[in-house]
């Protein structure tokens, strides 16, 4: 089926000092084969030559359009760019990232053909140079009714967590509230909008390039006290779905495995940083724990997460011991 473009979407691209990669993230939604477009280049208190970039190129294409605020974060700075978009579909681009110029008219086209809420296509991971580091592809699915599109995301199951590589109809971020979170806030906002949605298609095509740039803030080499917010995150999203046991356990394992997660990578950190990351880490994750419904572990693998949690929280990095002697 041909795709439609009577509907239009809204690009949003909060950007924070990168006149490096800007002009190319940009160039990339231009160069989209489907043409309903607007570009909303939110500039979030940059302080290098981001803005001079942004010019420039409005110049080039009247969809672009610029807004300039005070330094508040990336999920604020979408929820900004939110406010003036006149589209009915809305999706979101990092502005050190870029995209193939096929992936609006697919993902137009998936939820014309599927009348879906929300449309997830794959992407890769490269690095500075271009080299693909590692292709997260997705199989082809389709989830119908609102239960089991959330149902579907809270198991992290042939989903990402990104925001950028998914179309949604802008109706499902009416009074959403943006956490204050420095990390996983997509994984909170996501669980929201598909308690919204009523159906979701994904689809198997990658098209969404996610750089990897040396010491960027999401390699854990590199990571701060937090990187904990990961685990707040699953926490606060437990609080959300406080009614619901089924969700409220997934969202604390979410909590517990990454806390796991980065728990491998602060043994690594000198012993006085290593000790006061990891009272913070064992006090967020019992407060996590203490929302999981055992009875609704319906996996081995979860139930292996929490039990290993309970043992981080319990022993400190002395769990470490204990797994191996287990293993």
């Amino acid at each position: 089926m041909a795709v439609n473009e009577k509907e239009m979407v809204s690009v949003i691209i909060p950007v924070y000092n990168c006149e490096k990669w800007i002009g190319r993230c940009i160039d990339s939604v231009c160069a989209q084969t489907y043409s309903n477009l607007e570009i909303i280049v939110v500039n979030d208190g940059s302080t290098d030559n981001t803005l001079r970039v942004i010019t420039r190129l409005c110049q080039k294409d009247s969809r672009i359009k610029y807004i300039t605020v005070r330094n508040q974060g990336s999920a604020k700075a979408r929820k900004t760019g939110m406010k003036y978009a006149a589209g009915n579909l809305v999706t979101f681009v990092d502005a050190d990232d870029h995209i193939d110029s096929g992936m609006y008219e697919a993902m137009v086209n998936a939820l014309q053909e599927s009348d879906a809420d929300i449309v997830e296509c794959g992407c890769r991971k490269m690095n500075q140079a271009g080299r693909v580091l590692q292709e997260l592809g997705l199989r082809e699915e389709n989830i119908t009714g609102s239960r089991n599109c959330l149902r579907h995301y809270m198991e992290q199951r042939n989903c990402r967590n990104y925001m950028c590589n998914k179309l949604y109809r802008k109706e499902l971020f009416e009074n959403i509230e943006v956490p204050r979170l420095s990390f996983s806030e997509d994984y909170y906002i996501n669980a929201i909008l598909h308690s919204r949605a009523e159906n979701k298609r994904i689809i198997s095509r990658v098209f969404y390039n996610y750089m990897i740039y040396p010491g960027q803030c999401t390699n854990y080499l590199h990571m701060g006290i937090k990187r904990i917010d990961g685990v707040r995150a699953g926490t606060m999203l437990a609080d959300y779905f406080s009614g619901d046991r089924e969700m409220r356990t997934l969202a604390g394992v979410y909590a517990c495995r990454y806390a796991l997660d980065i728990a491998e990578y602060v043994q690594r950190k000198e012993p006085g940083e290593r000790k006061r990351f990891l009272a913070v880490l064992r006090r967020e994750l019992l407060t996590a724990l203490v929302r999981i419904s055992p009875g609704t572990l319906r996996e081995t693998e979860q139930k292996t997460v929490v039990w290993q949690s309970f043992l981080l929280a319990l022993h400190g990095f002395h769990f470490f011991d204990i797994k191996w002697l287990m293993q």
